[in-house]
Parts: C-alpha cells; sequence; structure tokens
C-alpha cells in the first residue's frame, strides 16, 4: 500500500449521526479500513503513468464514499472525471454550483452519479 504522512493526521469531521451513516450506508467500517481503502486507491493511481491525480487522503476519501467503499467504482469515478476534464476543459472552467442553471439541472435528477 502507498502510505502518506498524511494519512495519519486526517481527523474525521463527521458527527456520531454521520459515523453511523458513513458505517451503516457508505461501507465506511472503521479508521483502520478507511486508511487502507485510501492507501489502495493511492497505489492504483500511481501505478497508473497517464493519470494525473491528487492523491490526499481526503480527496481519495470523498471519491470511495461516493462509491460506497467500492474501489473498482471509485477508480472508474476518478478516470471518468479526470478524462471528461482533459477532453472537455471548457466544462470545468468559472463553474459556479449557486448558479440557478445548475441548481434546477441538479434538482432535476438528470444527473447521474454512476
Amino acid at each position: 500500500m502507498t502510505e502518506t504522512p498524511d494519512d495519519d493526521k486526517f481527523i474525521s469531521k463527521l458527527n456520531d449521526d454521520d459515523k453511523k451513516i458513513a458505517r451503516d450506508e457508505l461501507n465506511e467500517r472503521n479508521e483502520k479500513d478507511r486508511k487502507l481503502a485510501v492507501q489502495a486507491l493511492r497505489q492504483w493511481i500511481n501505478e497508473r503513468d497517464w493519470l494525473r491525480s491528487p492523491t490526499e487522503f481526503s480527496f481519495l476519501l470523498r471519491y470511495l464514499r461516493g462509491r460506497k467503499f467500492s474501489q473498482l467504482g471509485a477508480r472508474e469515478a476518478i478516470e471518468n472525471y479526470w478524462t471528461n476534464r482533459t477532453q472537455s476543459p471548457e466544462w470545468f472552467k468559472n463553474v459556479d454550483p449557486a448558479n440557478e442553471d445548475i441548481q434546477y439541472y441538479l434538482r432535476s435528477g438528470k444527473v447521474e452519479f454512476n
């Protein structure tokens, strides 16, 4: 596994209710498993010469939580994000999530986060 000094410095900001949700719904079992999952994802990224992605603990944790701690799902999400960001950079410039059009689109249910 690829460990960094930052890994041991991560402190969860979740309250007890959110920790229960993370455990029960997102498969974030405990601190040790969370750390190992992040390290495995980081190692996978580092083994791909073509993939340039941040590997900070909190950044990778977002992808793992978004995919219920599925390594395959998190890897696909990272690949998709960077592929789209590279191929269509104009979609990622000056994006304001508070913009009414973006808020409407997000609330419409048309956005799919596979």
